[in-house]
């Protein structure tokens, strides 16, 4: 598939690299499912049993390649691996500017030359999701935004009173666990399901709750303070 282009922590491939992508293919993520052989010839399909379906890692292939003068490959290939071999890697292609990608980067390095003309491999191997570029505390891009699939996600800080406040977390498509930030807070508690959990000031995190699946939330709210919900959304 082409890609006009990518961005690897920070760095453009073709305007800091020089590097263009001659093709790119981005494999699904492998399905965590559990099936069950019974008498009789039957299967039983157990991978929801214990709630939504999860996946496993995904894998991205880049082939990346360059015009260079032929005796500055080696110092070029280099510092390319130094930069990335075996190391964490965010990446985000010109095509989906909304999304990162999270993994981790191997570069095979045995360069196919034709003159100046040199082609080489990359491999991520990355976490099943792509994460929104934007989290619930970072006010959405217009030039970004897909107005057809996009989501906005702004919560900001909310004041908490003694009236009940609530606030509803939009659905999504990866299930995430979100941090309350919170000050001034008096006795405040957040309602999930059928629980209440104390919230303190700073940073709390509980992974019983969780939003962002394929239902709206609504998290009710008791006592003062100020509160920020953060998360960060996910589609495969």
């Amino acid at each position: 598939m082409y890609v006009k282009g990518a961005v690897i922590n920070g760095k453009r491939l073709w305007e800091d690299w020089g590097l263009r992508i001659e093709d790119c293919d981005i494999g699904p993520p492998e399905v965590n499912d559990t099936f069950v052989d019974v008498p009789g010839g039957k299967t039983l399909d157990f991978s929801e049993a214990n709630g939504p379906i999860s996946y496993k890692k995904r894998e991205i292939h880049l082939e990346l390649g360059a015009i260079k003068e032929k005796n500055a490959w080696r110092t070029f290939l280099s510092s390319f691996m130094n930069a990335y071999h075996g190391k964490k890697v965010e990446i985000t292609f010109d095509d989906d500017l909304a999304f990162y990608y999270i993994g981790r980067a191997y570069i095979k390095a045995d360069v196919e030359r034709t003159a100046r003309i040199g082609k080489f491999e990359m491999e991520i191997v990355a976490e099943p999701y792509k994460y929104e570029l934007q989290d619930s505390q970072e006010p959405w891009k217009w030039d970004l935004f897909n107005l057809c699939t996009g989501v906005i996600r702004y919560l900001g800080e909310v004041e908490i009173s003694q009236v009940k406040t609530q606030i509803i977390i939009p659905k999504g498509d990866m299930l995430t666990v979100p941090v309350f930030e919170v000050s001034r807070a008096d006795r405040l508690k957040v309602l999930y399901g059928s629980k209440a959990y104390e919230l303190r000031n700073g940073r709390n995190r509980y992974p019983q709750i969780k939003v962002g699946g394929v239902s709206e939330v609504r998290l009710e709210f008791q006592g003062t303070g100020l509160v920020k919900v953060r998360y960060r959304g996910g589609s495969l």
